[in-house]
């Protein structure tokens, strides 16, 4: 019985011995909870970082844009607009035939003027500057020194029919030849925009375009991956729990030997090994219980071969107590035969 149960004891012992180290498997219940929130945090901050970078390089793209209208587009479209209006407002002035209205016609030259001035100011502001443009504003200053040191005068003489064959002379001729060279440059200059522009549109498109792709699919890895993670870490806890309450249900059946396969050092893993030591004392216990049974059986079978061999020799002598007590009367009578015939004798 003592060899027994040190046995019984030793295998509890093993019983209690703590699993192999396993730093996933060993954590706490409540750790593995708070990393999967941590790792849920991680991805979404990972999440965020992308459509920041997604939302940054749109932005990019948006204020070169911006950068161009404002810096290039713009103005241009303003020096094409002050370039016409120069043009048609010398023309108007040459056509006046009054001192009042050709006055009247330069004034507005000089406003139209400085619009184009601030307009060619914005646009050097942009930093480099298309050689059209140099060759637009070269041709525009030489145009505008015959518009003011020639034409202009010479309009100023409506009443001179030498001056206005002399200003048509010159406003067909040299001043024809710089507006097409300005107005040429000036059409390269807005081509070479557009081109331009639409290359930023475009890459503004393919940035919005690979941005959305790439935020989509971090979406989607990030969904993947947090329900993979999430599924693994729930299975690190259910299944444990599952294999206590296979143990715990045969229990309650009185089968005493499935004993839960759990590895683990968390709070689940301690629980487990506690209950498979416990299932273990548990038979130990059944087991030196049945075995002092059978050794009580046996001492049981002993005792009544014993009181049966007791009672055959109790009989046995009752008989021959009897066959003595028979002999005594025998005896007796016999005696009193003797005495009476002694009694006989002397009276005789």
């Amino acid at each position: 019985l003592g060899s027994g149960l040190g046995s019984g004891l030793g295998s509890v012992r093993e019983l209690a011995q703590p699993a192999p180290r396993r730093p996933l498997h060993d954590a706490g219940v409540a750790k593995k909870i708070f990393g999967l929130a941590g790792l849920m945090v991680a991805l979404l901050l990972t999440l965020g970082a992308i459509s920041w970078s997604a939302i940054s390089s749109v932005a990019s793209s948006a204020q070169a844009y911006k950068t161009i209208v404002r810096y290039d587009l713009a103005p241009t479209a303003t020096i094409h607009q002050g370039e016409l209006k120069a043009r048609m407002l010398v023309a108007q002035a040459a056509a006046a035939d009054t001192a009042a209205s050709v006055k009247n016609w330069t004034d507005q030259i000089a406003g139209t003027d400085a619009e184009i001035a601030a307009a060619e100011t914005a646009y050097e502001s942009g930093g480099t500057q298309d050689p059209a443009y140099v060759a637009f504003k070269d041709a525009w200053t030489q145009w505008v020194g015959l518009r003011d040191q020639t034409l202009l005068p010479l309009a100023e003489q409506f009443g001179s029919p030498t001056a206005r064959a002399q200003y048509v002379k010159l406003s067909l001729g040299n001043g024809q030849d710089l507006v097409g060279k300005a107005a040429d440059a000036l059409d390269t200059v807005e081509a070479n925009q557009q081109v331009h522009s639409d290359k930023l549109a475009a890459n503004a498109s393919s940035v919005r375009r690979s941005s959305l792709e790439i935020l989509a699919i971090t979406m989607l890895v990030s969904v993947v991956l947090g329900g993979l993670l999430s599924y693994w870490i729930a299975r690190l806890i259910t299944v444990p729990v599952s294999e206590v309450r296979k143990s715990l249900d045969a229990m309650a059946r009185g089968d005493l030997t499935i004993t839960p396969r759990v590895y683990g050092n968390d709070e689940i893993g301690q629980m487990a090994r506690a209950l498979s030591a416990t299932l273990a004392n548990l038979r130990q216990m059944i087991g030196q219980v049945a075995e002092s049974s059978t050794v009580l059986g046996q001492a049981t079978t002993k005792l009544v071969d014993s009181s049966e061999l007791i009672g055959a020799s109790a009989e046995e002598t009752s008989a021959q107590s009897q066959v003595v007590s028979a002999a005594a009367e025998q005896v007796s009578r016999n005696v009193q035969t003797v005495a009476a015939g002694a009694d006989q004798m002397e009276a005789s």
